[in-house]
């Protein structure tokens, strides 16, 4: 718990020299007349913690206002005991030169830190101070003067601002924002995304071309190796027609040598007559001489020669006719055999050809001939055209091949708007599987910090919502007390407004219908009630003081003693150690507190309390 200790005051406002020390516990009545210097103690408690002037005063400008007309240096030391640390602030502003601090930090061990920086200092007192910055405070337990209805002037944001520092829930906000995802991490985690699809699409692509260039040598040699099969199955059969035309050929060769065989048998076939026509003449003529010879009245010489001649000529004649005879026999028998030759080969060829008459052998060397031509066009457009042929394994391939090649096409498309999504300075792209590792990582360090902060608001959320029931019920149990038993019953609403039960309208009615006087107590059980709510007893750092600033200028007599019983022996003499309240009223008996200090002219006139004379600004 937070308590104040040691206060020095010189040339402060209205206050030239001060010095008290509060007690660790126990209630203190400021008091004396107007402009005494009163609540310029109050401030001068502010800025020695925070350094800045009160933030509702608007007549002041800069520090240099603080300081005492005539003077040109001010200068405040405070003392705050906190549940770990003792704080010795000393803070000095000089007249156009700024403000400097030293902040002693003593621990329960007796280590001691000296910080004379500003900044450092500012930042530092608030984190002792569990994270309460000024307006904090000042909208719990320094209750400004004519400022009672300040809580409930606060907008949403203003008052939700001013609990999370009075709970200490800003340690809750600060680790909130260090797990909240940045725009940065977002951006980081898209960039990284990106650079994976490039470094995935890039890896595909190189797989798609090793596939595409695997697919265009199998399909390569697919195409020679079909187009050697139909050109071996075309030459096959141009051979084949060949074979044909070479029979042919040979059949009408052996036509012709049948024809030929067939006129030499004709020609050489055997004369049945005995003696051919000119033998017979030359016969006959041989048997006139021999006629001749034995009847013509010739000499017996001449008759014996005529006659050995016929004789010796028409033996002739009868050998050589039947030599004749016999040799045309012969031949014919050769060429007979020749000829049955002939016809058996012929019948094996026409078999071979198919040719069921002779009469269709032109017409086979025909067709055969267009056979050939026709297989030697295919084979020269197979060669210059081997696609044209394609078989359905070959279809497919090529189908995949043309795929493929459509898929590298959109890949190049979006490989290119990829790149442009990177800067052209960036160095060479990792592997697919380390960028992928990384986005897990970053995603899954998203996603936990996502669930944290999520957590944290709500339990943020429900911390703070609890104040308001809290707050509620602790001012139904103020309000009696503060109004003298009028009223018994009030509500409050999310924005903070008051809504009190009027016996007489028999309904809650507004806090604005009623007289000052009860608006100014309604507002101060209010501000009462959010102290004690906010500000809970078993947090460490929460403060232990609470100040009030003239609360009593709009309360009748009744209601002041009330006000009075309730800080003096009350309920909220159990929760804060240190009260402290600012009067100048008469209306009740100072003897209530136990402690008091009376002010005139920014002097101490008399008090109860520890304190000294005058603080060396040396």
């Amino acid at each position: 718990m937070i308590t104040l200790g040691e206060l020095q005051i010189t040339n402060f406002k209205r206050i030239r020299s001060l010095c008290i020390t509060f007690p660790r516990q126990g209630t203190i009545l400021v008091e004396g007349p107007n402009e005494s210097g009163k609540s310029t103690l109050f401030e001068a408690i502010y800025f020695a913690l925070y350094g800045q002037p009160i933030v509702t005063e608007t007549n002041r400008k800069s520090l240099d206002d603080l300081i005492t007309y005539g003077e040109n240096q001010l200068r405040v030391k405070l003392s705050v005991h906190t549940d770990k640390n003792t704080l010795y602030i000393d803070r000095t502003v000089k007249r156009s030169k700024g403000s400097t601090i030293t902040l002693r930090v003593m621990s329960g061990s007796g280590i001691e830190e000296v910080i004379n920086s500003v900044r450092a200092a500012n930042s530092r007192i608030i984190q002792e101070l569990g994270g309460i910055d000024g307006s904090a405070l000042l909208n719990s337990c320094l209750v400004e003067q004519k400022k009672l209805s300040k809580l409930e002037e606060l907008d949403a944001k203003e008052r939700r601002d001013s609990l999370m520092k009075i709970l200490n829930l800003e340690k809750l906000s600060y680790i909130e924002d260090r797990l909240r995802v940045s725009k940065g991490e977002i951006e980081q985690l898209d960039a990284l995304k990106i650079r994976y699809e490039l470094a995935n699409c890039l890896s595909q692509k190189e797989q798609l071309l090793i596939s595409l260039q695997e697919l265009e040598e199998d399909y390569r040699n697919g195409l020679i190796n079909m187009a050697a099969s139909q050109s071996k199955s075309l030459y096959s059969k141009i051979a084949s027609a060949k074979n044909d035309l070479g029979q042919a050929m040979e059949l009408q060769q052996l036509l012709a040598r049948k024809k030929e065989l067939e006129g030499t048998i004709s020609s050489n076939k055997p004369n049945r007559s005995f003696l051919e026509p000119n033998t017979l003449a030359a016969l006959f003529l041989s048997v006139i001489i021999l006629l001749v010879a034995l009847f013509a009245n010739i000499s017996w010489f001449i008759k014996g020669l005529l006659l050995i001649a016929s004789v010796a000529f028409i033996a002739y004649l009868v050998v050589s006719n039947l030599r004749r005879l016999t040799s045309k026999d012969a031949t014919s028998q050769a060429s007979e055999a020749q000829l049955l030759a002939l016809d058996r080969k012929v019948s094996e060829i026409s078999t071979s050809l198919g040719l069921k008459d002779l009469n269709g052998l032109q017409d086979l060397v025909n067709h055969r001939n267009m056979q050939i031509a026709e297989y030697e066009t295919q084979i020269r457009f197979l060669q210059t055209n081997p696609e044209m042929v394609l078989g359905v394994d070959l279809q497919s391939r090529k189908q995949k091949i043309d795929q493929i090649k459509q898929e590298i096409q959109v890949l190049d498309h979006r490989i290119n708007w990829l790149r442009s999504e990177i800067p052209s300075s960036e160095e060479n792209l990792r592997s697919p599987q380390e960028y992928k590792k990384e986005i897990d990582r970053l995603e899954e360090d998203i996603r936990v910090r996502e669930i944290a902060v999520h957590i944290l608001q709500e339990s943020t959320k429900r911390i703070i919502s609890n104040v308001l029931p809290d707050t509620e019920r602790n001012m139904n149990l103020l309000l009696p007390v503060l109004t003298a038993g009028r009223y018994h019953d009030a509500r409050i609403s999310e924005d903070y407004k008051i809504e009190v039960w009027d016996e007489e309208a028999g309904r809650y009615v507004g806090k604005n219908i009623f007289s000052g006087g009860t608006k100014d107590q309604m507002s101060l059980a209010l501000r009462l009630a959010f102290a004690i709510a906010s500000l809970p007893q078993e947090r460490g750092t929460s403060p232990g003081f609470l100040f009030m600033d003239e609360p009593l200028s709009s309360f009748d007599e009744e209601r002041t003693q009330s006000l009075i019983d309730l800080v003096t022996i009350g309920e909220l003499a159990k929760i804060f150690p240190q009260i402290c309240i600012i009067s100048h009223s008469k209306s009740f008996d100072p003897g209530a507190f136990q402690y008091f200090i009376r002010m005139e002219d920014g002097r101490v006139t008399s008090s109860n309390l520890s304190r000294r004379e005058e603080l060396s600004l040396a």
